[in-house]
This record gives C-alpha cells, structure tokens and sequence, in this order.
C-alpha cells in the first residue's frame, strides 16, 4: 500500500509519464561475482560502442577475481562485459602492482578498500580514453601513517587489460599539509581525488574532484590534454569557498561560452549548508583564483545541492544549460529526502538564469543521484536526460527520461522506467546512468544503469522513433439522407531516419450509436474492418472501404457518422518482459600474471558473435508527443437540405409539461415517488415533426424548504436559429407540505381501589404502591413525512398537604416508547402539584424544526389527557343521626325506580354494551385513516406511575 501511495505521489509530481522509446521488455541483466554480493557491481557504469561493444562497470568493494596479489583486500574492480554477444562478465586487469611503492619512490600505494570503480567515464570514438578512479586509494608514508590522496587510472577506452597509467595528482611531499594564519591544516592528506571523475568530450581535458582538499574545502585537478597537471590552491581565495564545503565533489564541463568551455563544480555543504554550484574557468597557474561565471545556491539547509551535476545542450541553442541534483530535498509536507532536481537554462553569456525545477514525489526516493546525458534518444534535435531516484518504490529504484525542447525545460517526464518492472531482485537502480551511445548501429542511443544494490548493471535499448502521417477520408463528404452506403479511404505514411519500411496493424471502427453502419468486407458487414498494410518510408499506403447504412428509424440526421482509425507497428503489442541474463566470470585467473605476460587473458569473440537477446533494434515505435500518432478520427455529416453551404434555417420551438399533478404543484412525499416532466421539441424539418422527450425525477429525498424546484432546458441545432427565444424553459415546480398529527389517551385502569392505611414495604421505605398505566397513540395523517416530533406529558406526582408541605404521592417510571416497533430514549422531569382526586395525565404532541404544514390541515387534537379515578377501599367512620340514614335509603330506592323506569321507555336496556360501542369506535377511526391517508406511524407510549400513597390524617 505505502508503494502504491508512493507512485501516486510521484505521478503527480513529475507529470503523466507514458512509455516511449526506451525499451523495458527486453533488457540484459549482468551480474556481479555471486561470492562478492557487497561488491557494489554497478556502482558506475558506462557504454563503449565500436565493433564489439562494451558495458563497463565498477565493483568499489570488490575483491579481486583474477588472484593477481590475494593479500590485497577490497581494491574494487573495473568489469567488461560484451553488451550485444553472448558470453560473460570479466574482470579488467587494472593495476598489477600490489602494495609497493612507485618506481621513483615518490609514493607507496596502499590499494586496500581503494573503492576502484568509486567514479568513472569514457569518451566514445576511436582513440578515446577511460578513466577509472579509486578515491580511497592512500599513501602510505612514514611507517603506519596513511594518506587519502585517491588515485585514477586512465586508458584507453576499449578496457585493455594492464594498460591503464595510474594518476595520482595529491602526492606531493610538500602539500599534504599547510600553515596558513597560524592554523595547521591538511592540504593534499585527505583530497581523495577521483571522487568526481570528467572527461570532457570537446577538449579532451581530464577533471577530477578533490573535495576533500585543504581541510574538505575542496578542488578540481585537471589534466590537460597533453597530461600537464593543475591543481588550483583553494586556500588562496577564502572569499568564496570555505572548509567543509566539499567543492569537487560533482564535476562535469560543457560550451558555455561562445568562445570556449566552463567547468561545472558542485559543493553541496556550501552556503552554510544549503549547496551551491559554481560555473566557472579553472586558473591557469595554481595561485590564480577561480574565474567564477556564476554561482547558484540550493533553496535548503541540507538539500545536499550539488551532489550531481551536469552540462548539456538542451533546448539546442548551441550552449551548454545546467543540472543540477539536490537528492536529500524534502517538500514542504513530505516525508524526507523526496529529492529534486534544478534545470538552469544559460542565457547565452555564462550565466545561468531562474531554474525549472523537478520535484521528486517518493519518500526516500532522492530523485537527483545521478544525471546522464543521454543524447538525441527521439531524433527530434534535441538533447534528452536521464534523472535517477535510486531508492523509489522501497529501494528499488526508477530512472526518469525528460526530453530537450526549445524554451522553458518542459518538467514532464517523457518516461519513467522502473526497477520493478525489469527484475524483481534489482535494488538501487539508477545510482548510476551512463551516457547516452548507440552501440548497436540504429542511430538511437542507448543507455545503462546500475543497481549496486544488488549487484547488477541493466541494459537498455532504445526503440527507432517514426512519426505517422494519417488520412481518413469519405466519399462523398456529405451523406445524403436517401444513400445507404458510402466509401472510405484510409491511408498512412511515416518518416523516420533508421527504418525504411513499416508493417502496419489497423483496425477501422464505426463509433456512432445513432445511426447503424457496417463495413462490406470480402462480402460480409462487419462492424469493425482489420487489415495490414506495408508501408515504406514518405510514401503513403492506403485502402478503400465501403460503409452500408442499415435502414433503421433510429438514425438522427443531425449528427455526423464517426468512424475511428486506429494503428501500431505490427507485433508491437503488450508483451511479457523477456530478460537476458549475464554472468560474471570468475574462473579464468591470472595466477601466473608476475612470471608471464604472454599468459594475460584476452577476450575473445567470433566475427559474427550471436545475439544475446531478442532485442529487435530497428522495430520502431511512433512519437507519442505527437498528434494522430495511434488513432485518427473522421466525421461524416448527412446533407439535411440545408444548401450549398450547409446552414441550416431552424425554428425549434421548447414547451413542457408535469404529468400526475394536481394545482400545479408537488406535494412532499405523496404516494409517487417520481416526477414526471415532458419536454417537447417542435422543428420544421420531416414536416413539422414533435420530438418528445421524458424525464423522471427521484423525488424521495426532496423536502419542502427550498418551497420549489427549478430546471433549466434548452434546444439548439446545427443551423442558423430564427426565434432562440422559445429555444430555452426555466421551470419551476412549487412544493407544499400536507401532514397532521393527532394524540390519543386510555387508561388501562379507569379507576382504582387502593387502601387508605400505609402497608409496610421494605424495599420502598415502608410504603406499598400501586401501578397506573396510561397509554398514549400518535397518528400522522397526510403525505409529507414530518421528520421529528417532541411528545410531553404531564403527570402529577406531589400534594400539597394542608400545613403547607409537599407529600411524594406516586413516582413516574421512564415511558416504554415505540416507533414502528423500534424503542425510543425518553426523559423524566420532576414537579410539584395539587392534590386531587383524579389521577390525571396529559400527552401533548408537536412538530419539530421549521414547518411548512398550513394552519389549516393542522386541525387533529394535538393535545390528550387520561383519567385514573382514586377510590379508598375504606373510609373512616363519623356518627351520622338514625333518621337521616332512613330518610337517605328510601330516598335513593324512589330515585332508583324512577330512573329505571325513564331508561326503560327510553329503550336503554336494547342498545348494545358499552364496551362494543367503544370498541366499534375506536376500529371505525382507524378505518378512516387507512381509507384517506398516506403514511401514518403510530406511536404507543406507556406511562408507568406509582399511585397515590394514601395516609390517616
């Protein structure tokens, strides 16, 4: 997941990468010695072309294969391996000498841990050199004290065994330290020299960086041509370079000026830590200071600008531009060490204007490691470069190609080649990239990376670029309405500078949906026509198609036919990587070497050697950077009788209406559940003909606070529009609101005996209760869904005694609330009441949030109240008078016969039972609300209340 992320990250920083003609299905893999596996094999790498090519590549931590001096441990190593035949990897014999000192007794070489192979380059061409460099290579004087002068080898650059002169420019006895102002400081003791190893591919002069040069300030040692040294003193000018800056540390050269070349130096622990560049001439004697052109300074602390720096023509102009790496640059907001990358364009007289900058996207990626030019890779004039981030994609590694242009570099990168799609083992892909060389005769450059990691060097070819020229074209170009068929005629052609002949795949499709076509091909329709053509180069091939238009009343006159033209270079199709192999050789030892040079190894190969991969170098692929490079695109239109000219004189005319609607408007939440909205299309072509078109709304989730919906619609078509006015509908459909509640009560018990004299009850304080239940039912009635409502009710739960104090009569349980069988949380507040005889609770219902419901259809109870009636089982005795008692029974036996009487004229006793009546009531309400409502919920609510606690007073 963190990868993916990653490569999220990078897209979006370096722009869409598309592969272009860097080839990754087929590279060569060669391996370092598998007993060495921290031999950093791939550390540097470089390309030789000639007849027999080469991939050269250094191993710094290597041992030696070839058992020449056993005792020396690590020197590193220089490889060859052949980039086209079949055979393996061998070690170059570099240095012969062991650990001895030079034959003038000037120095003595101690080659342990030398890192040979740390830097290295090559100039192409017959009589061109290579030079190697072992930066780690001492000195060792006076007994066991070492010097770290470094030291390089130069020969030539077809790596011939044993023909290498070893440079050591820091080993002057009088300059390895210095007093300067009272301080002893090491002058040549730690320079390392070959940190940094140039040749210059104009003038042929040999620059190595020595940053470690008085106290790691840091210099450039040149060799002229002709093998005169200079190695300028940075201690005579401390205006512009300071201890620990590490200048040299990068190197490279190129035409800056008009009138001849400029050096290229990084120091990237200058400007107090930030890094700088400088563009400069080196003096011409060692006391003279740096002619400095200009001077560039990373935007970081830390950033390490710098680290790798190149010169190369990119935008054509003649002039050498400037790279430069910052490979620890971290984003605001990124993780770390994403890396970046500055392009400083030169204004023409040395000096390098505000730069483009390629920002690296992979956290630890360091983007910026390693620059390479890789020359013209797409023919198209300009110089193309390979910017490496070492450590994407969890260590892997991906080199970058980014394409020369005229202007302002362009910041995208024409193609990203990962390590994880070449080999599954690489690791640190892309901490070296060699120049750019064709070597295998295409006229396109190829390049090779290192991924010392791992221990491996990968090959890779590039492809020859051609740029397709496409037609597509119909006959006739205007279809009439009446014609069912038609010609099409496809043609391609190519340019290009390495192939003179192209197989090509195309297929034609028919695209459009409104009108059925088919091509008629070898008497069959066929809805897409595949074929082959051969084309040589500026020469068009072509094919001629016929089209059948099927009869069908679907066919919309007003838009054109679209038919697609797509084409590749045969065989170019996806295809699984398939990777070559190479071993190191490690068994042909020169153990002899010191009794007999006639028994030196040579490399051997036949005339004709084989191929070692299947690598085909004059496949082309097309210019992606092109337009109509894969697929061109033809519209024909229908002739509608519009004229010569093709406009067209309309009228359309755009009405509407809303089907299913009652006033006009939309009630929320009614039982349809989607709005239909018809628009119609009246045009004057076919005779006045209506085009129909309905709509449907999902109108579930609309409310009615926006009070109405609104659309827009509008018509147009192809021709010269008379009245646009009635072309175009704003409707708008009004929304109302249409909901009432109502709030019933019952009580479980209407009345209730209970005794009068305090029972003893333990668990409640010595007071028994009784239970009260009421019940509560809320309906909803109408359409619009009400989406909250709030429930209240009163329940009186004190008295108020005589004296004056409070006295806790019954106590309210939470209320067991439903909504359509689901619970519901429900508060509890106390308050004092009255005493009285009833034991009444009211329920009282309303709708929450802003309502749009109408006063009117609000007209349901909203209010409820439910009665208990309080009945002592026994009443305290008074003494009442004889007589009065007497007076009172036969008094209420008359009344009783008289009413009994009264009833039963009145036909009481035939009516039916109380209970029937309310209950044929209460079912004859609920009918009514299933008959003329919508939706209901009912909400039941049980009020569980202790009853009045009755005392003696």
């Amino acid at each position: 997941m963190h990868a993916l992320l990653q490569a999220a990250a990078l897209a979006a920083a370096l722009g869409l990468v598309l592969p272009f003609n860097v080839d990754t299905r087929h590279p060569v893999i060669f391996g370092g010695p598998a007993a060495d596996a921290d031999a950093y094999f791939g550390y540097t790498v470089a390309l030789v072309a000639g007849t027999q090519p080469w991939v050269l590549v250094g191993a710094p931590r290597a041992n030696s294969t070839l058992g020449v001096h056993p005792e020396v441990r690590e020197p590193g190593a220089l490889f060859r391996c052949p980039a086209l035949a079949a055979g393996p990897c061998q070690e170059v014999l570099v240095d012969a000498d062991g650990n001895e000192p030079a034959p003038d007794r000037s120095y003595t070489s101690l080659r342990d841990a030398g890192w040979l192979g740390g830097s290295l380059d090559v100039q192409n061409g017959a009589g061109g050199r290579l030079v190697v460099c072992a930066p780690r290579w001492r000195n060792q004087r006076y007994g066991g004290h070492r010097l770290g002068n470094g030291a390089c080898y130069v020969g030539s650059n077809d790596a011939v065994d044993d023909s290498f002169e070893r440079l050591v420019p820091l080993a002057a006895k009088d300059k390895q330290y210095t007093h300067l102002v009272g301080i002893n400081a090491y002058l040549y003791s730690y320079g390392q020299a070959g940190v940094s190893a140039h040749l210059a591919q104009d003038s042929g002069a040999l620059l190595l960086g020595a940053p470690g040069v008085f106290d790691w300030t840091g210099t450039v040692a040149r060799y002229s041509p002709a093998g005169d040294l200079l190695v300028p003193d940075p201690s005579a000018f401390p205006d512009r370079m300071r201890r620990y800056d590490y200048f040299g540390y990068a190197v490279s050269s190129g035409r800056f000026l008009a009138d001849g070349t400029a050096e290229l130096v990084g120091a990237p622990r200058a400007a107090a830590g930030r890094g700088s560049v400088y563009l400069l001439r080196l003096p011409a004697t060692e006391d003279r200071s740096y002619d400095v052109l200009s001077e560039r300074v990373g935007d970081q602390l830390g950033e390490y600008f710098g680290a790798a720096v190149l010169a190369v023509d990119v935008n054509a102009d003649g002039l050498s531009d400037a790279l430069v790496g910052a490979p620890l640059a971290s984003p605001a907001g990124g993780g770390g060490d994403e890396g970046r990358v500055y392009v400083y364009i030169n204004d023409g007289g040395g000096r390098l204007g505000e730069p483009t900058r390629l920002e690296g996207g992979a956290v630890g990626g360091r983007l910026g490691t390693a620059l390479a030019p890789l020359g013209d890779l797409d023919r198209d004039g300009y110089e193309d470069v390979a910017v490496a981030a070492p450590y994407e994609d969890e260590g892997r590694g991906a080199v970058y190609v980014f394409r020369g242009g005229p202007g302002r570099f362009a910041a995208t990168a024409s193609q990203r080649i990962a390590a994880r799609d070449l080999g599954d083992a690489l690791r640190g892909f892309g901490v070296s990239v060699s120049r750019g060389v064709d070597i295998d005769g295409n006229s396109h450059p190829d390049l090779a990376v290192g991924a010392y990691g791992s221990g491996h060097v990968v090959l890779l070819r590039a492809s020859p670029v051609i740029e397709f020229v496409s037609s597509l074209t119909s006959s006739p170009e205007r279809l009439d309405m009446t014609r069912d068929r038609f010609q099409v005629r496809a043609c391609l052609a190519f340019g290009g500078e390495a192939v003179d002949s192209v197989t090509v795949d195309v297929a034609l499709r028919i695209e459009s949906f409104h009108a059925q076509g088919v091509f008629s091909v070898d008497g069959s329709q066929q809805r897409e026509a595949n074929f082959t053509l051969e084309i040589s180069r500026d020469e068009p091939s072509c094919r001629v198609l016929d089209v059948a238009l099927l009869a069908s009343k679907r066919i919309d006159y007003t838009k054109p036919m679209q038919i697609n033209m797509r084409y590749a270079v045969a065989g170019s199709g996806a295809e699984e990587v398939r990777r070559t192999f190479v071993d190191t050789d490690t068994e042909k030892r020169l153990v002899d070497y010191e009794f007999s040079t006639r028994r030196r190894r040579q490399i051997e190969f036949p005339q004709a050697p084989p191929r070692a991969d299947s690598f085909c170098p004059l496949c082309p692929v097309p210019n992606v950077n092109l337009p109509n490079q894969r697929v061109t695109t033809l519209s024909v239109p229908f002739s509608v009788g519009c004229g010569a000219d093709a406009t067209c004189q309309t009228d359309l005319r755009l009405s509407h209406r809303f089907l299913g609607l009652s006033g006009g408007a939309y009630v929320v939440g009614s039982t349809g559940r989607h709005a239909h909205l018809v628009t119609y299309c009246r045009t004057p072509f076919f005779d006045n003909s209506e085009y129909r078109l309905p709509l449907v709304f999902d109108m579930k989730a609309v409310t009615g606070r926006a009070g109405r919906l609104t659309f827009n619609v509008s018509v147009e078509s192809a021709g010269e529009e008379l009245t646009p006015a009635d072309n175009v509908a704003n409707i708008s459909l009004p929304l109302v609101s249409q909901a009432d509640l109502e709030i019933r009560g019952r009580a479980r018990e209407p009345s209730l005996v209970f005794e009068n004299a305090p029972v003893e009850d333990e668990e409640d304080g010595g007071a028994k209760f009784e239970f009260v239940q009421h019940t509560y039912q809320v309906l909803k009635y109408l359409p619009t869904p009400v989406p909250a409502v709030n429930i209240s009710f009163l329940v009186p739960v004190d008295v108020l005694a005589a004296d004056g104090t409070v006295v806790n009569i019954a106590r309210v349980y939470p209320p067991a609330a439903f909504v359509d069988s689901q619970p519901l949380t429900c508060v509890v507040e106390d308050d004092a009441y009255l005493f009285r005889l009833l034991l009444t609770s009211s329920g009282r219902v309303r709708m929450l949030g802003d309502s749009l419901i109408p006063a009117e259809l609000n007209q349901r109870p909203d209010e409820a109240r439910v009665t208990t009636e309080l009945l002592a089982a026994t009443l305290t005795p008074e003494e009442v008078p004889t007589w009065i008692v007497v007076v009172a029974v036969l008094g209420a036996l008359l009344l009783l016969a008289l009413i009994t009487q009264g009833l039963h004229l009145a036909g009481f006793f035939r009516r039916t039972r109380r209970e029937q009546l309310e209950q044929q009531q209460e079912q004859q309400q609920e009918q009514e609300v299933k008959e003329n409502f919508g939706h209901m919920f009912i909400l039941l609510i049980e009020i569980l209340a202790t009853p009045l606690m009755m005392s003696t007073q």
